[in-house]
């Protein structure tokens, strides 16, 4: 079992991949003075289990293996959405997909104090929220656990963010 050790603040990327691992929430997301989110974990709450070294990705790097690359341009036909996006609405074009088939869509927004914040949608209005790039760390929160959760009870799931959170996703 792996135990969260990482040595060196630096290469640690703030996903809360340990946070949404830890079974007994030993963990927590602390912003330093700069503002960026590290764990810190309750000694008294931990029960060495070694999930939280296990799911992360610094500890864990998976190799990656070499694959032919295709190029796609995608542009939302919709000339509102097209203008309230970045990416060419792409984003939105594939949560509509999902939410069509019952699914369940999760991206960064920001909160009511613009902190941006993952969080779950499942009516395709509250789409708006999740657009534009935020180009700051989300706080996942316990959003992969969530997003766990529907899968497992069979629901189709799109995951949006940034690339050290989605690489999670495929684990």
């Amino acid at each position: 079992m792996g135990k969260l050790n990482i040595q060196e603040k630096n290469n640690c990327c703030g996903c809360g991949a340990c946070l949404n691992a830890c079974p007994c929430e030993a963990i927590a997301m602390k912003a330093d003075f700069e503002g960026f989110s590290y764990p810190d974990i309750d000694e008294n709450r931990c029960i060495a289990c070694g999930l939280c070294g296990n799911i992360c990705p610094v500890l864990n790097p998976v190799p990656e293996k070499p694959f032919s690359q295709r190029c796609f341009i995608v542009q939302h036909s919709d000339k509102n959405i097209l203008a309230e996006s970045t990416s060419g609405g792409a984003f939105t074009g594939l949560a509509e997909s999902i939410l069509g088939k019952g699914g369940v869509v999760f991206g960064a927004a920001f909160d009511e104090n613009f902190k941006v914040q993952h969080r779950y949608i499942e009516k395709s209005a509250k789409l708006g929220s999740f657009r534009n790039s935020k180009y700051v760390q989300s706080d996942t929160g316990g959003s992969f656990r969530q997003a766990k959760t529907f899968l497992d009870a069979g629901r189709h799931v799109l995951f949006s963010g940034a690339p050290c959170q989605i690489a999670l996703c495929a684990v």
